[in-house]
């Protein structure tokens, strides 16, 4: 092979990476549409079209009126059903596994409670197995399974190993290598939970020209990913975001699970929610949640809480109107510390928004400095406690994006024989 053709073959990629990310962004769209967006000529973008859509990548909408003095033209979409992504959250406590189409809709989920599973090789043993039941029925489909993501509560490192977990125990547990050996897919990734919905807010929706982005993912625990300048923000280890564990509590504060004291999720996260409805109801105060529940704290939830705020519990709305103050509190030093266009909150409070919000920005802005305060904008996650596994879906989908040649035969085939494609020579980084 000549220099020439490689680089031929390179300046090809890109520019069908770009249509394809054109797609993403504008569609529906026109061929001359693309053409004026992209920088690319006319017969550049519908070769390209052309092989989409043999290869079903591309669909073709309909007539609609293009810029050249009423010509009509014909609007193109991406394919949603080009293939299949999986995408999954080991979450403390529960697992979420979903299928997405290539349109990032979710079109299959299974979501446990796993308190059962006491050990860590039967908690990986039913990931494992959730990811393969909606791997089937993926592949009934024929198209292609395009790639697998997990994210994972604690340090990751760049070879896809959980260092640790606080809030589950674990260290050092090879995660990544495990799937690999399962699962024969074209990218496998794991990462940390925050950092996939950081990507996630920064390439789906409206966040998605964001210069700088933190996502507060706010469960068991808390995480957050910072998205400055488009990149994800990794530290010179790999493990930048672990705001839950700043000290927001100096004396007297709660013991965390990563062994410091008055850590924000202590204070912040659902944990600490259940610990005040748990410690009300102990010291004699009247609830809801005592029938809601049966009686057992065992199966409070955010949503349950939620549902008795909405009747006007006194309780219910005290808790979360105290998480409130704490995760204002977090949020103001946030801003003073990265000056951020955007902090958004993920992860299960973000199901309680409508109780927690004003309680966060009216302490926010009572702590943080004017200035940059003026600049944030404070919001909650379109995907909301599905914020990790659709930025897990968002990477892989962008990966497929910018490798696109990899899927891609030069004539028309039937859908089914996408499915045998070869894997991609070079993985997209991790």
């Amino acid at each position: 092979m000549t220099l020439a053709s490689v680089n031929h073959a390179t300046m090809h990629e890109m520019n069908t990476a770009l249509v394809l990310n054109t797609l993403r962004l504008h569609a529906p769209i026109s061929r001359a549409e693309i053409a004026a967006r992209s920088g690319l000529n006319k017969t550049t973008v519908s070769s390209i079209i052309r092989t989409l859509l043999d290869n079903h990548f591309v669909l073709e909408t309909g007539a609609s009126l293009s810029t050249e003095v009423g010509r009509p033209s014909v609007s193109l979409v991406l394919d949603s059903q080009a293939g299949t992504i999986l995408s999954g959250e080991l979450g403390v406590g529960s697992i979420s596994v979903v299928a997405t189409n290539f349109a990032l809709e979710i079109i299959t989920r299974r979501y446990e409670r796993v308190q059962h599973l006491h050990t860590l090789d039967a908690c990986l043993r039913r990931i494992i197995e959730l990811f393969k039941e909606i791997q089937a029925e993926a592949q009934v489909t024929g198209r292609p399974i395009f790639g697998l993501s997990l994210g994972v509560p604690g340090l990751v490192s760049a070879d896809g190993t959980l260092v640790f977990a606080p809030n589950l125990g674990w260290r050092d547990v090879s995660i990544k290598p495990m799937l690999e050996q399962t699962f024969d897919l074209p990218y496998i990734f794991v990462e940390n939970e925050a950092n996939l919905a950081a990507q996630g807010e920064t390439y789906l929706g409206p966040y998605c020209n964001s210069t700088s982005l933190i996502c507060v993912v706010a469960d068991m625990g808390i995480g957050g990913g910072l998205m400055l300048k488009h990149q994800l923000e990794m530290g010179i280890g790999g493990f930048a975001g672990e705001i839950g564990h700043m000290t927001i509590v100096p004396v007297g504060g709660e013991r965390c699970n990563c062994g410091n004291t008055g850590c924000w999720e202590t204070v912040a996260a659902e944990s600490a929610v259940f610990r005040r409805v748990e410690r009300a109801i102990e010291g004699g105060q009247a609830s809801l949640l005592q029938d809601m529940t049966g009686g057992d704290m065992a199966h409070l939830s955010i949503p349950l809480i939620v549902q008795a705020a909405e009747q006007g519990d006194r309780l219910a709305c005290a808790c979360l109107e105290e998480t409130g103050r704490w995760l204002g509190i977090g949020i103001a030093n946030l801003v003073n510390i990265f000056n951020p266009e955007y902090v958004i909150l993920a992860g299960s409070l973000a199901l309680a928004h409508a109780f927690l919000m004003p309680v966060i920005l009216d302490v926010a802005r009572q702590h943080a400095m004017s200035r940059p305060w003026s600049q944030t904008t404070i919001a909650i996650s379109e995907h909301s406690a599905d914020a990790t596994v659709m930025g897990g879906a968002a990477r892989i989908h962008n990966a497929v994006i910018q490798n696109p040649s990899q899927w891609l035969v030069a004539t028309p085939t039937h859908p089914a024989v996408s499915a045998k494609r070869a894997k991609p020579r070079t993985p997209a980084p991790d």
